[in-house]
């Protein structure tokens, strides 16, 4: 069956791929062949998803809504996940190459161009925000039972990227 954003995963979870649990396990080189697209895809915005939650919850406060940008964000499955995953509504800009314009907005306000930043951001973000996307609220429990597990597999695999990473600055 296709993927869709009104289908929640028709597997237990794909949160064995998103944790990255699996990749370091021989038994995934032999399910590959198992592993459809629409699950890797999913897998993959899941991940995204799960990852800014945990940055949220690090930073003890979750916002009232979270705006995206980039390619990605053009897509109301990523959006969907994102926004049921971190339990916030989402938006997404429209503005072409958004990292560019923040730094060009930073210079009209330091020239005057601006008064403020939030004249800046009133004249050059808020025309290209979409409309405010509320999450789903099956997909959001799903998420927030399978949050403590993204978790536990984050830190479980702490040592080998620490491991990684002392190879890398071996090599280099």
């Amino acid at each position: 069956m296709p993927f869709s954003v009104n289908v929640l995963p028709t597997y237990p979870s794909s949160l064995k791929l998103v944790a990255g649990v699996r990749t370091l396990a021989t038994p995934f080189l032999s399910k590959v062949r198992q592993v459809f697209f629409p699950d890797l895809m999913r897998s993959v915005m899941e991940g995204l998803g799960f990852a800014a939650a945990d940055c949220y919850n690090a930073m003890g406060i979750v916002p009232n809504e979270v705006r995206l940008s980039g390619g990605a964000a053009q897509s109301a499955v990523l959006r969907t996940i994102v926004s049921a995953a971190v339990g916030t509504s989402v938006r997404y800009s429209a503005r072409a190459e958004a990292g560019a314009a923040g730094a060009a907005m930073m210079a009209a306000v330091s020239l005057g161009v601006y008064d403020s930043m939030d004249d800046c951001v009133d004249a050059w973000v808020n025309p290209l925000l979409s409309e405010l996307e509320p999450p789903d609220s099956r997909l959001q429990e799903l998420y927030q039972s399978l949050f403590p597990t993204y978790v536990s597999a984050r830190e479980a695999l702490e040592p080998a990227w620490s491991s990684i990473t002392r190879l890398q600055e071996i090599g280099s």
